[in-house]
């Protein structure tokens, strides 16, 4: 709700480039906290996973703030949301985790509930057009941007621990999203309003806070 409402307001682009730089300060200060508890030896070697899911949850961030643009936050969110289906399966293929029948349950209604979600019903009954409602591609995009991306996390956080693989590749969505803006030639310029900064610091905070609270959960297992 509140990514749409600045979204709509100064673009998408500027909206997530805006809500990363404040939530990687957020992460930051903390950092800086507790520098001297920061495990620095094997980050090397998994820089460049981060930086490849740093690139796969900036495109679904990307599509999925689009999408609340240009489509209902009512579909396109719970679309997005969706992302767990795709960690999920990359999880029992390659890490041979085993679900529970109520997680199956899950799976198998969400694989269902999206294409509910998505059909234009009303144009298909009227003249047999199937044809997707605006929003769905990028939140179906975000949907397995953000699935692969949380998938890739898991092995990072159980080397790095809970905070680091945070704090990196949000390092990196930063000058990902830049260069976004510069490939699309989309202008940087953002007007001082007092109200949108604080939006996107809240955005920005929400965001960086719920990572962190999937990483202690993946940490903890």
């Amino acid at each position: 709700f509140l990514a749409s409402k600045s979204s709509r307001k100064i673009g998408f682009a500027l909206t997530l480039l805006w809500a990363e730089i404040f939530g990687f300060l957020v992460a930051l200060i903390y950092f800086l906290l507790h520098l001297q508890e920061s495990n620095f030896n094997d980050i090397p070697k998994f820089l460049l996973l981060l930086f490849v899911l740093g690139l796969f949850y900036t495109i679904g961030s990307l599509a999925f703030y689009k999408g609340l643009r240009e489509g209902q936050v009512s579909l396109v969110s719970p679309i997005g949301a969706s992302f767990v289906l795709i960690t999920v399966i990359l999880s029992v293929f390659f890490f041979k985790e085993v679900l529970k029948i109520n997680q199956l349950i899950g799976i198998i209604l969400i694989i269902f509930g999206i294409p509910l979600l998505s059909v234009n019903i009303e144009e298909f009954r009227k003249i047999k057009n199937l044809s997707f409602l605006p929003g769905v591609k990028e939140g179906l995009i975000a949907m397995f941007g953000w699935g692969i991306s949380l998938f890739l996390i898991i092995p990072v956080v159980r080397g790095l621990g809970w905070f680091l693989p945070t704090f990196i590749f949000r390092f990196f969505s930063i000058p990902i999203v830049l260069s976004y803006i510069f490939i699309r030639k989309q202008s940087l310029k953002l007007n001082f309003q007092l109200p949108i900064f604080v939006l996107l610091a809240v955005i920005g905070f929400l965001n960086t806070g719920a990572s962190l609270a999937y990483n202690l959960g993946v940490s903890k297992e």
